[in-house]
C-alpha cells in the first residue's frame, strides 16, 4: 500500500480529541484473575495476543494487540440469547490512528450507534447481531449466538444475515489434557466464510491466527485443517461456476478491440482451443466449423484481459478479510482483469495460493508476485514481504527468491543506497525487474541510475521534483499547505522536462496509482459507484466509517484543506497526462483490491484527458509488454492465451461502459460475472447471461 505522509499529526490529534468527547472513557483492568489468554501466531512465530475476561454475569471484556498494530479494547454486554446489547470498542488501528465505536440497544426495537462518522438510531428486528467495524471480540461470540438459534441464522445489523455450519471436529492432546475442537464456518459476514474453533463448552479455542494460550504446539495442525477447509470451499465454488468448453470454442459476432492500433474489427470471430486463441478473423471465415461450441457475442465488444499492475492480494492480518489470502481475487475476474501483479503480500500465502489460481482451481486472475523488500533496521519485522539489515542479507534474499521463480522486486521507502545497490546487483544475475518507492535517502535520479526500471505512485514522483530527498521535506504546520505543494509541481517546466528526459532515456515506467489519493462523496473514487453491492459489513466499513488512517486523504476536515486537496488532485492528474503525452510509459495499478479499484484508476486517466483507446492500451498490451509477456497476452491474436472479456456498449467512446462486463474468458475458461458476485454475497446486476450454444 502507498505510504501516508507523516505531516498530518496535528489533524489526527484534533480528530482523536473530538472523537473521545463523544463517548465516556471506558477502562477495564487487564489484570483480572480469570482472564483467558490467546496467542497470535504468524508463520509459526508467536506474534501478539488477545485476551478476554468476565466483568459480570452478562458482561465480557476483550483486549487484542498484534505487535501494537491493531490494539483495541472492548466492553461487551450480552443478553440471555448471547446477542449484543451493548458494545464499547476503542483502541488504535496503527500508530497515531485511534478509533472508537459504540452500539447500545434501547428497548426491544431500537439501537443507537456511534462511530467515527455515524451517530444514529437503527430499527432492530429481534434477534439480531450488530456487526462491529473493528471489534475486539472474536468470531466465537457470533458463533455461540448462532448456535442458540433453531435455524442457525441471525439477521445482521445494520443489514444482512449470517448462518453457521459445522465443518470439522478434531481431538487434541497435551500431556494428560484432551480437548475436542469443532470448526464452524460463518457465512454471510464477508466475501468468504469466517472460521472459528470452539471447544466442548463452546468457548473459543482457536481461529485463523490465534489459539488458547498453552496450546500453541497444536496450532499448526488446526491451521492446516482450516487451510484445507478454505481451499476445498474455494475449489468447490470454482467447480460450480467455471464453464469448461467441451470442444473448441467460437465466439462470433463480436467487435474486437485491437490495443496495438486502437482499431475495432466489426463482425469478427475468435476461435479458442483449450487455453489458446487459434484463429481471429471475419465471421464468414468460420462458417461450417464442426465440433465447435459457439457463443454469439451479439455485437458486443471483445477486449483483451486487463492487467492490474499494483495489487495486494495476500494480506494475512488485514482487519478486512477481503484482503486476506486472495479472498478478493474473484472480483478481479468479474471486472475483466485476468492478470494481477502483486506488489506486496505475505510471501508464504502467495506461494500457497498462487498455484491454485494458475491451475484455474480458484476463481481469480493469474498472479505475478513481486518480492516486497524493506529495511529491517528501520521498520522491524513485518507480515508482508521481507526485511533485510545488511547488503549481504539483501543479496542472499534476492537469490533465494529468484530461485523460487520471483522475477520482480519492489523496493520500499526505508531502503538505504547500499541495500538498494545489493538488491539491484543480485537481481541482475536473474534479469529481475526492479521497481518501487523512492527511498527516503535517495533522489529519483540516484534510484534510476542505481537500477530502478519503474517508479510507484505519482505523488512520490511529484515530491521528488520539489524535494529530491524525502527526508528533506519540511514539517508543514497546516494540512492545506501540505496539499498545496502538489499544485507547484507543474509550474517548474525545466524540472518537468528534465524528469521526462531521464524517464525516457532510461526507459523507466511510472505507476501513478492515483486512486489511493482520491476522494468522491466521502469515498475513494473507485468505490463510490459500486460500494453498495458489497456485503453490508464491508460496504458499511467504507461507506460510513473509513479506517481512521485513511480519513486525512479522503476527508480533510479543514475547508481550506479540502480546496487544497481538490487542486492537488487536479495537478496530479495533469502530471499523469503530461507524462503520457511526452511518451513516458505508464502502467495502471490501483494499490487497492478487487477489480473496481483498477477500473477507477483507468477512469481517472480518461477523465484527466488521456483518450480511452490509449488507456485500454496501457491496461492491456503495454502492461503485458512491461511484464515481459507481450508475446503471450495483452491482445486478441492467434497464438496468444485466451484472456478476454465481452462488454455491452463501447468503452472507446464512453469509458463507463468498461463496467458493463457480460462474460470473461481466462485461459479459455468461461465465467459469468453475476455468478462470481453471487458466490461472494454481492448484489448482482441481473443482466442475464449469454447462452453457450452446443453444436456438433
Amino acid at each position: 500500500m502507498g505510504n501516508i505522509s507523516n505531516h498530518k499529526t496535528r489533524f489526527r490529534h484534533r480528530l482523536q480529541l473530538l472523537f473521545l468527547l463523544y463517548l465516556p472513557v471506558f477502562a477495564i483492568s487487564q489484570a483480572v484473575p480469570d482472564t483467558t489468554r490467546y496467542t497470535q501466531i504468524f508463520d509459526g512465530i508467536p506474534w501478539g495476543e488477545w485476551k478476554t475476561w468476565e466483568i459480570s454475569e452478562d458482561t465480557v471484556g476483550y483486549w487484542a494487540d498484534f505487535k501494537g498494530s491493531f490494539e483495541r479494547t472492548e466492553k461487551l454486554v450480552l443478553n440471555k440469547n448471547g446477542l449484543p446489547a451493548y458494545m464499547d470498542i476503542r483502541g488504535k488501528l496503527r500508530e497515531n490512528f485511534h478509533y472508537l465505536e459504540r452500539y447500545e440497544m434501547q428497548g426491544d426495537s431500537s439501537a443507537f450507534i456511534i462511530t467515527l462518522q455515524e451517530r444514529k438510531h437503527l430499527p432492530v428486528i429481534t434477534p439480531s447481531f450488530y456487526a462491529a467495524i473493528y471489534p475486539a471480540h472474536d468470531m466465537g461470540v457470533l458463533a455461540r449466538a448462532l448456535l442458540k438459534q433453531h435455524d442457525s441464522v441471525i439477521p445482521l445489523l445494520p443489514a444482512g444475515k449470517v448462518r453457521i455450519e459445522r465443518v470439522a471436529q478434531h481431538q487434541l492432546t497435551k500431556s494428560s489434557e484432551k480437548i475436542t475442537a469443532t470448526l464452524y464456518a460463518i457465512h454471510g459476514h464477508d466475501l468468504v466464510p469466517r472460521y472459528v474453533w470452539l471447544d466442548e463448552n463452546r468457548k473459543t479455542f482457536a481461529d485463523h491466527w490465534s489459539i488458547l494460550k498453552g496450546w500453541e504446539s497444536s496450532f499448526p495442525e488446526l491451521k492446516q485443517i482450516l487451510r484445507d477447509t478454505e481451499t476445498a470451499y474455494k475449489i468447490s465454488v470454482a467447480q460450480k461456476i467455471t464453464r469448461v468448453p467441451e470442444r473448441q470454442l467460437l465466439i462470433s459476432n463480436a467487435r474486437i478491440f485491437n490495443p496495438k492500433t486502437g482499431e475495432i474489427m466489426p463482425s469478427s470471430s475468435i476461435l479458442i482451443r483449450d487455453s489458446t486463441i487459434v484463429a481471429v478473423g471475419p465471421d464468414q471465415q468460420f462458417t461450417g466449423l464442426k465440433s465447435t461450441q459457439r457463443i454469439d457475442a451479439e455485437g458486443r465488444m471483445a477486449i483483451p484481459g486487463l492487467w492490474e499492475m499494483h495489487g495486494h492480494l495476500f494480506y494475512p492480518f488485514d482487519p478486512q478479510i477481503m484482503f486476506r489470502n486472495g479472498n478478493s481475487a474473484p472480483l478481479y475476474l468479474a471486472s475483466g482483469i485476468t492478470s494481477v501483479r502483486d506488489m506486496g503480500s505475505n510471501m508464504t500465502e502467495i506461494f500457497v495460493n498462487k498455484k491454485y489460481f494458475d491451475n484455474n482451481e480458484f476463481i481469480g486472475p493469474r498472479v505475478l508476485p513481486s518480492l516486497y523488500i524493506d529495511n529491517l533496521n528501520v521498520t522491524g519485522k513485518g507480515t508482508i514481504g521481507v526485511r533485510v539489515s545488511t547488503p549481504a542479507e539483501a543479496s542472499q534474499i534476492i537469490r533465494e527468491y529468484a530461485e523460487k521463480g520471483i522475477r520482480h522486486v519492489k523496493i520500499y521507502g526505508s531502503m538505504t543506497p547500499d541495500l538498494v545497490k545489493a538488491v539491484v546487483e543480485a537481481g541482475r544475475e536473474y534479469d529481475m525487474y526492479i521497481n518501487g518507492h523512492l527511498p527516503r535517502t535517495m533522489t529519483m535520479n540516484e534510484a534510476i541510475h542505481a537500477g530502478y526500471r519503474e517508479i510507484q505512485h505519482i505523488w512520490w514522483l511529484a515530491w521528488s521534483l520539489m524535494y529530491p530527498r524525502s527526508e528533506e521535506v519540511p514539517d508543514y504546520e497546516t494540512d492545506e499547505v501540505w496539499f498545496q505543494v502538489f499544485t507547484e509541481v507543474l509550474k517548474d517546466k525545466e524540472k518537468l522536462e528534465q524528469l521526462v528526459a531521464t524517464l525516457k532515456e532510461k526507459d523507466i515506467a511510472v505507476d501513478p496509482s492515483i486512486t489511493y489519493f482520491l476522494l468522491e462523496t466521502g469515498l475513494p473514487y473507485f468505490l463510490s459507484e459500486v460500494i453498495d453491492r458489497y456485503p453490508v459489513h464491508i460496504a458499511r466499513t467504507y461507506h460510513h466509517s473509513l479506517p481512521p488512517d485513511m480519513l486525512f486523504f479522503y476527508e480533510p476536515q479543514n475547508p481550506l484543506a479540502r480546496i487544497a486537496k481538490e487542486k492537488a488532485i487536479q495537478s496530479l492528474k495533469e502530471l499523469i497526462v503530461y507524462l503520457h503525452q511526452q511518451g513516458v510509459q505508464l502502467v495502471a495499478g490501483s494499490d487497492a483490491w478487487g477489480g473496481d479499484a483498477l477500473i477507477g484508476e483507468l477512469s481517472v486517466y480518461v477523465d484527466a484527458g488521456i483518450p480511452p483507446r490509449d488507456v485500454l492500451k496501457i491496461a492491456t498490451i503495454d502492461a503485458a509488454t512491461v511484464m515481459g509477456m507481450g508475446h503471450k497476452l495483452g491482445s486478441i491474436e492467434k497464438g496468444k492465451l485466451a484472456d478476454l472479456f465481452l462488454v455491452d456498449g463501447d468503452p472507446t467512446k464512453n469509458f463507463r461502459d468498461i463496467r458493463r462486463v457480460k462474460m470473461v474468458v481466462k485461459n479459455g475458461l468461461i465465467y459469468n460475472p453475476d455468478d462470481i458476485y453471487g458466490t461472494l454475497g454481492m448484489k448482482t446486476r441481473d443482466t442475464g447471461e449469454i447462452p453457450l450454444l452446443r453444436q456438433k
